[in-house]
């Protein structure tokens, strides 16, 4: 793919991408300039990866056909001010910052910017990532999916309106610290029974990848899954009924639209 490709913040997320980019062979590492305003970090990783360190954010965009917006949120308008007047015509720029809104990146950059609110999860750091984009009415359909090449690369893609990233970044981007505590829930229960932490961690994680992997590659709905495992007067239908009991699924609901909330609120 013949292109130059800036990461302006490239911190653990940019990294997380660009790391999944060039292990595609989308983009050639020489045709990849990052910035941070951490320079060592930036500097160790463009010698690990063989990218360029740009000595500006300036520098970094002026041959740039794809922009990734790595900074903070509250950076956002400064950085928009310092680096439109170098944009060259056409640029794709993308946004990867929890609650920049089209509306807000249309203002900085112009109604006819080719713009995408993009919004992947940590687990993009493992290749493993789910990651949402929205394209601004300028951006063509080859513009799209080259967009879209990007993000695949580390991981699964879905398209949706912008008006439904606050559910995606719920569901998606806040849920893996949700499964995080329910992991080392389980395994601080197998502690208290007798396994080894080491043991307890990594039967847990390996029950919670399976059984989302089995959801993923079947296609059953995830209670037809559950009611497989769950014999008459069993083990298993025992514990799903102690947490039953303990309001497990309202407390996961209450959790997903708690986060929708306060992702409005940082909206404005």
């Amino acid at each position: 793919m013949s292109m130059q490709l800036t990461i302006l913040g490239c911190g653990n997320m940019g990294r997380a991408i660009l790391s999944g980019v060039l292990r595609a062979g989308l983009v050639p590492a020489q045709q990849v300039r990052i910035t941070s305003l951490n320079a060592a970090d930036a500097q160790s990783m463009a010698d690990e990866l063989g990218v360029q360190v740009a000595a500006s954010n300036t520098e970094a965009v002026q041959q740039a056909d794809v922009i990734i917006l790595g900074v903070k949120p509250q950076q956002y308008a400064d950085l928009a001010a310092e680096i439109r007047p170098q944009l060259k015509p056409g640029v794709l720029l993308v946004s990867i910052a929890a609650g920049m809104t089209m509306e807000r990146l249309e203002t900085m950059y112009g109604s006819e910017a080719r713009l995408f609110h993009v919004m992947p999860n940590t687990p993009a750091l493992i290749g493993q990532g789910m990651t949402a984009i929205a394209p601004t009415a300028p951006v063509t359909p080859k513009e799209l999916e080259l967009v879209k090449s990007l993000f695949a690369a580390c991981g699964e893609v879905v398209q949706i309106g912008e008006k439904d990233f606050s559910a995606y970044a719920a569901v998606a981007s806040c849920s893996p610290a949700f499964i995080d505590i329910l992991i080392e829930s389980m395994a601080d229960a197998g502690v208290a029974a007798g396994l080894l932490r080491a043991d307890a961690q990594r039967i847990a994680a390996q029950a919670v990848a399976g059984s989302a992997r089995l959801v993923l590659e079947t296609g059953e709905h995830p209670g037809v899954l559950k009611d497989r495992v769950c014999s008459p007067g069993g083990t298993t239908i025992a514990g799903v009924n102690a947490l039953d009991a303990h309001g497990f699924r309202h407390a996961v609901k209450q959790a997903i639209a708690a986060c929708i909330a306060r992702d409005r609120e940082l909206q404005g």
